[in-house]
């Protein structure tokens, strides 16, 4: 028996082959491309934080302003007691400037490796400048609905229009997971404020 053929691409081995099913390599996530040299972008964990219970608005003062009560920010201490039991880790934190997200993302340093930074882009309708700041393996964003709800529906759908359809209470975080481009993530958990609060 000639074993000299095994291994050997069949058209070595006087055998026709179909031009539509020869061998190709495949792109990996992990590999270089080996036309442009490059690395696929990598997976990202990003989790989208409301947050957390704050006084109300009022006429006297302005709205960037509110702090939260302290009913907010025990209930917040609470939840991100339960990020910890779940083993949840960021390695950036990145919160709105507005002092009711700022108090929120600080009650969560805790949980932060890296560092934590205010951005503006976090306290109006998402845009492309802010997905180019998802940098990193594990990124919590802190900020304000209607946004955040926007900018869920279009890393998941593609479309900041379907924001409704992805309300967050105060205190909620939603798990994505994925390329941190329009459609390029899909959800690992939604998680309220209540649940975590639960968490033993």
């Amino acid at each position: 028996m000639d074993l000299s053929s095994i291994g050997a691409p069949r058209e070595d081995r006087g055998e026709r082959v179909d031009p539509r099913w020869t061998r190709r390599p495949v792109a990996s996530s992990f590999r270089p491309d080996p036309i442009r040299g490059k690395r696929k972008e990598a997976v990202v964990e990003i989790f989208v934080i409301r947050h957390a219970i704050a006084v109300p608005r009022s006429a006297d003062a302005e709205d960037a302003a509110r702090p939260l009560t302290p009913r907010g920010r025990a209930r917040w201490k609470k939840a991100v007691a339960g990020l910890d039991r779940l083993g949840i880790r960021f390695d950036r934190l990145v919160h709105s400037p507005w002092r009711r997200a700022a108090e929120t993302a600080e009650a969560a340093r805790r949980l932060v490796d890296g560092e934590t930074v205010a951005s503006a882009l976090l306290a109006t309708a998402p845009t492309d400048a802010l997905l180019a700041e998802l940098a990193g393996e594990r990124v919590a964003l802190v900020g304000h609905e209607p946004w955040l709800g926007e900018l869920v529906a279009l890393l998941v759908l593609g479309s900041k229009q379907e924001g409704a359809r992805f309300p967050l209470d105060k205190g909620g975080v939603a798990w994505l997971r994925g390329e941190p481009r329009a459609g390029g993530m899909c959800f690992e958990a939604l998680l309220t404020q209540k649940m975590l609060r639960a968490m033993r």
